[in-house]
């Protein structure tokens, strides 16, 4: 799939703007912009989708997206979706990000075609800095405001990359809107018996050619990101319900207990009982 191109709304010559949407859900298709963008989830839950990588996000998750890094976000359920980001061009800082003392930034900004995201000691120091911005005056206060903000995130000491190493945009014009309907569709049903006949439809495509098809554009197999899906709704479950994890495991897809705890422990590196354990309330994923 080719990710859309995303034309943003700003007058020609600027190179820096601060953005706001609040809504019931996010518009955020798959698709990527020549700028960098910063971008902190406000209200709404549900996962995001960055280069090869689906993870969980909920209120306080910050993201550092680097130029033409595909990513997209899908509420779990539709509510109140609120979200600030900020983008700004390359050409923002060119001279200053020449000079010694900026090189931590000039070494993020690199690192952010992976997308970086911050534990959450982190995020306390950051998303403050990141708000004060959209409250400075338009102009010179605001780009002060950027450049500290980007300052501190450089100097944080353990970043943690979204994508893989190996992971590298595949263009293809006619599987345009394949993976987003494609992506829909295992959304709305990742509760039930997916089979590939059903998602082959969805997506056009033969059957045996549906694997093939998630690992050329997110470097993993249709059933790979299904269980993904499913286990993301797992997490949402343990953290926000009493639920026991048999009960949420049989919801979420997941027919055979064994295979469920061995998924869950490849993935999260945890028991899902320790992982509730572990998560405070007030979660983020």
């Amino acid at each position: 799939m080719k990710p859309i191109l995303e034309k943003i709304n700003k007058p020609e010559d600027s190179v820096f703007s601060c953005f706001e949407f609040t809504g019931k859900q996010f518009q955020c298709p798959y698709h990527f912009h020549s700028e960098y963008e910063i971008t902190l989830i406000v209200e709404g839950v549900g996962q995001r989708l960055v280069g090869d990588k689906l993870q969980g996000y909920s209120p306080g998750d910050l993201v550092f997206y680097g130029v033409k890094l595909p990513h997209m976000y899908q509420n779990f359920e539709r509510g109140i979706a609120h979200s600030r980001y900020i983008q700004f061009r390359s050409e923002l800082f060119n001279e200053i990000f020449k000079i010694t003392e900026s090189h931590l930034i000039t070494q993020m900004l690199k690192k952010s075609a992976q997308g970086i995201t911050f534990s959450k000691a982190d995020r306390l120091k950051i998303i403050p800095l990141f708000n004060a911005i959209f409250e400075k005056p338009k102009g010179v206060p605001q780009l002060c405001g950027l450049l500290t903000l980007l300052d501190v995130m450089s100097r944080m000491a353990k970043p943690h990359f979204i994508v893989s190493r190996s992971y590298t945009q595949v263009s293809s014009s006619k599987g345009m809107d394949k993976l987003q309907k494609m992506i829909h569709y295992i959304s709305e049903h990742y509760s039930d018996q997916i089979t590939l006949s059903q998602i082959s439809k969805i997506g056009h495509l033969h059957p045996q050619s549906v694997s093939r098809f998630f690992v050329q554009h997110l470097g993993k197999s249709f059933q790979e990101f299904l269980i993904e899906t499913r286990l993301t709704r797992v997490v949402r479950e343990l953290l926000e319900s009493r639920k026991g994890i048999s009960e949420i495991a049989y919801e979420c897809g997941f027919n055979n207990l064994s295979n469920f705890n061995r998924q869950f422990l490849n993935y999260y590196k945890k028991q899902p009982s320790h992982y509730r354990k572990c998560q405070s309330k007030g979660y983020l994923f």
